[in-house]
Order: C-alpha cells, then structure tokens, then sequence
C-alpha cells in the first residue's frame, strides 16, 4: 500500500484545515463545496482531501471568491515544516494576497536554482490570480533580475551560474507566452533590440510579449544586436514601433554616429522609437546638445505601455 506521507512536506498541496483558514470558512464548508463539485481535491491513500494551487485559484475565479489576507504568523508557523518549505508555503499564500514582492523572491529562488517548471508555474499562478501582466514583469521579473544583476556584480555569480539562469527564465516565458490569450490584431508591426547583455535581453522578450498580448505583431531581435542589423531590419518591417535598449546611446567609442544613424532612419520611416532605461544612468547617454529630452525613455512595462497608447 503506498504511504500517504508521499504527499508530505516536499509537495505544495493545502489540507481541508488550510484551505478553511486561508478561504476564512469551516472545514465543514470546505468540504461540502469539493462534495457539490465546485472545488476539486485528490485524496490521500489515507482518505485525506488534499488541494493543489490550482485547484485552488479555479475555485476563486469561477466564483469571484474575495481571499482575506493572512497574517504572517499564520502562514509560516507550522512546526512540520521546514526552512524552505515554510518558503514554499509562504509563496504560495502570497499568490492569493497578490504579494508580488514575496513571489518574487520564490521565482528568484527557483531562478537560481534552474527550475524552469517552477519559473512556469508562477508565472500562471499570477495570471489565475489575475495580476495584470505587465505588473507581473515589473514586480516579479524585474525584481528577480535586479537580484541576479546584483549577484553577478559583486562577483557571486559565475559565467555559467549566470547561463543556466538565462537560459532558464528565457524558456519559462516562451512558455508562458503560449499560454496567455492574445488580443486581437491591431495591423501593427513592433520591432525590439537589445545592443549588449542577456539580462536585459531576458526584459525585452517580456516587452515583446507584452505587446503580443495587446495586439501588436512583434519581430524581437534579442539581445547583442549590432547596428547594422537593427537598422536592416527596419528598412525589411517598416515598423510603427521601434523599442530599443538605451545602451545604443551611451558614452562607446564610435557609438555616437550609430546613435544618430538609429534615430535618423526612425524620423526617415515615421516610426515611434522608446528606449528603455532599465539598466543605464541617462548620464551616460551622449546625443547632440537638447536630443536626450526629445527621447522617450521607460524604466518600467508600466511606462512602456502608457507610451505606446
């Protein structure tokens, strides 16, 4: 007979006590709803109901049902379970309160970790929560890479560490891109580069699908994207849209004429250019005198979206 500890500390499922104190009804509620069908549950070997997260979030968007935040001493204090666990468990109470910053430390952790079904499952379970997208990347994603970036700074993260995380955030959002629903076309066509690093590379595929989910066709050339292919490919889409990394405008050698080719050939289309600030000081940016005020910069998907309405 298989033990129902199988089920035990290592797996994220909520007990009928759990779900009680989290939904703030009786157990007995709780129950007869998973008995009438509008909450689904597993059992145990032992007869014991156990829920899943997704189980969970389909019950509150089918039923619009409101979740009373927790205290944290009632999400963490539980004697069985361990330090990760407890994190674990914290993290998955905080999809239901919409605490991005304590999601954004489980996505940074299973990150660092390569744990690309992880990175997946919190992206959906933000979406199920109905977080608006671009508030996931900005308070989750943008919160873990700036974790990461500072990692890699202060030389705790090595070559490959830095690899392994990339590349894994990278296919946990094309999945994730599957998935969500789309708008309609718009008959717009975007184009996004990035002129150096990955991590920043990582923010524009989540710019680009930003802007799938609002209709946008979207050619994104990732990152190290040289001038000369920028530039070709804005003559080949004739985009009504050109997003950019502001690292194209700062303080290289011979940047400053690639600067203004980009520009230029921007004015000659009668294309809309924004640049992202993400990770560069505007001090390092040299243009002709008064050109810098005349960009318009974004930090944020926020700033991003309420640009390109």
């Amino acid at each position: 007979m298989i033990d129902e500890n199988i089920f035990g500390k290592n797996d994220k499922f909520f007990s009928t006590k759990e779900l009680s104190n989290l939904l703030k009804v009786n157990e007995s509620t709780v129950k007869r709803w998973t008995d009438k069908g509008q909450l689904t549950c597993f059992k145990t070997p032992g007869g014991h109901r156990k829920y899943t997260s997704e189980n969970i979030s389909q019950f509150i968007n089918n039923f619009h049902y409101e979740i009373i935040s927790l205290k944290p001493d009632q999400i963490v204090q539980d004697p069985d379970l361990s330090g990760q666990d407890r994190l674990y468990r914290k993290n998955e109470l905080a999809f239901f309160k919409k605490d991005c910053r304590a999601v954004s430390e489980a996505y940074f952790f299973h990150a660092l970790k390569g744990e690309k079904e992880n990175l997946l499952e919190i992206l959906l379970n933000c979406s199920k929560a109905q977080i608006p997208l671009a508030a996931i990347y900005d308070e989750i994603l943008m919160r873990a890479l700036q974790k990461i970036l500072s990692l890699r700074l202060n030389s705790k993260l090595s070559e490959t560490d830095e690899h392994i995380i990339v590349t894994t955030i990278t296919e946990s959002i094309h999945q994730f891109e599957m998935i969500v629903k789309k708008a309609g076309g718009n008959g717009k066509i975007a184009l996004c580069g990035v002129r150096e690093n990955s991590l920043i590379g990582l923010q524009f595929s989540a710019l680009a699908h930003l802007l799938e989910v609002s209709g946008w066709k979207v050619y994104n050339l990732g990152a190290w994207t040289s001038i000369e292919v920028f530039i070709n490919a804005i003559e080949n889409y004739s985009p009504d849209l050109i997003c950019a990394s502001i690292d194209y405008l700062v303080k290289y050698q011979s940047k400053f004429s690639e600067a203004e080719m980009l520009l230029n050939r921007c004015k000659k289309r009668n294309s809309k250019i924004l640049f992202s600030s993400f990770s560069t000081n505007p001090e390092n940016i040299i243009l002709q005198a008064g050109t810098l005020n005349k960009l318009s910069l974004f930090s944020s998907f926020n700033e991003f979206l309420a640009l390109t309405k």
